[in-house]
């Protein structure tokens, strides 16, 4: 759920998709930066990519006047291995300063919460998928008021 919202986020920022492939995510769809998420990672991809991964452990907050819920992911950059390091570096440092402490809102407010605040860590090297990539932990505060 939450990570749809990272997506779409990102794919709106030119710092992050001028870097990226791109993917046809549905036949006869125009084609879109190749930022995935669990559900839509396909197999025939091509790098550079990022893949927003939830991680176990989201917990659910609330008071008298407010409920919400903290969400965990790890945002994973990719690059083929012959592109430069370099190239990597600046992705991964627009994707984290993209994120770190910026407010999805807007975006959120469609499905029904009033705040949202995201917070990512700096980048890691990984190797995970076997190219070189960076990764970034991202922690998502939703929260809505109730009355």
């Amino acid at each position: 759920m939450v990570e749809h919202f990272i997506q779409r986020y990102l794919s709106g920022l030119s710092t992050v998709t001028d870097d990226l492939s791109t993917y046809t995510f549905e036949t006869g769809a125009a084609e879109a930066p190749a930022i995935f998420t669990e559900e839509t990672f396909p197999q025939d991809y091509t790098l550079p990519a990022i893949i927003i991964s939830p991680i176990p452990g989201s917990v659910p907050f609330g008071c008298r006047d407010a409920r919400g819920a903290e969400f965990l992911y790890d945002i994973e950059i990719y690059v083929p291995r012959a592109t430069s390091r370099k190239t990597l570096r600046r992705l991964a440092k627009s994707v984290w300063l993209s994120l770190d402490r910026a407010d999805l809102k807007d975006l959120v407010a469609e499905d029904g919460w009033d705040e949202c605040g995201c917070f990512a860590d700096a980048p890691v090297p990984t190797d995970k998928k076997g190219f070189p990539g960076r990764r970034i932990a991202c922690r998502i505060r939703l929260m809505e008021q109730v009355t």
